[in-house]
């Protein structure tokens, strides 16, 4: 009896609401490619730099399409204040911008982009997308630690997802 009472309120709660972040199920279908076995980084910021740090490219592994609904960095260093984030095109950026500091020769310009961001990104089957998502962080002190984890948000169909995809980015002050 209380299988069916839970079976029946759960199918409730996904017909009347988007789901929490405790409601959506843990996925596994992206996967981070190669930012998420490597480390990007600075060690010559200066306190007032703006710069926009990838996420890794969602990539989906499984057969079927998928939609990415956000995606945030889960731990942000003290020293760092977060801005924004945003969603940009592969072709926009001239291909994947890593880390960008505000004003660097030859590297997007973040702020004169359209950005994606309220958009739903769409990933083939078997595909990386076209949009990465990047986060705009102001450098306020001296950071001893990383931003790490990256979490997406996506749906498969009517099934919604959060994963946490390995990630981690390093900005030093200029010594």
């Amino acid at each position: 009896m209380s299988l069916l009472v839970a079976i029946a309120a759960g199918a409730l709660i996904g017909c009347s609401h988007d789901p929490t972040p405790a409601e959506r199920a843990q996925g596994d279908l992206l996967d981070g490619g190669i930012q998420s076995d490597s480390l990007v980084g600075v060690d010559d910021a200066v306190i007032g730099e703006d710069f926009w740090v990838a996420l890794p490219v969602p990539s989906n592994k499984s057969s079927q399409p998928l939609e990415v609904t956000g995606a945030k960095f889960l731990n942000v260093p003290q020293g760092a204040k977060l801005v924004g984030y945003g969603a940009y095109t592969l072709e926009e950026t001239d291909g994947l911008a890593l880390l960008t500091r505000r004003g660097d020769s030859g590297m997007p310009d973040f702020d004169k982009l359209k950005n994606h961001l309220d958009e739903v990104i769409q990933v083939p089957g078997k595909s990386a997308s076209e949009t990465y998502y990047v986060a705009h962080v102001k450098i306020t002190g001296p950071m001893n630690a990383n931003f790490h984890g990256c979490k997406f948000d996506y749906q498969q169909g009517s099934r919604k997802y959060t994963q946490t995809v390995n990630c981690e980015a390093s900005l030093r002050l200029a010594k």
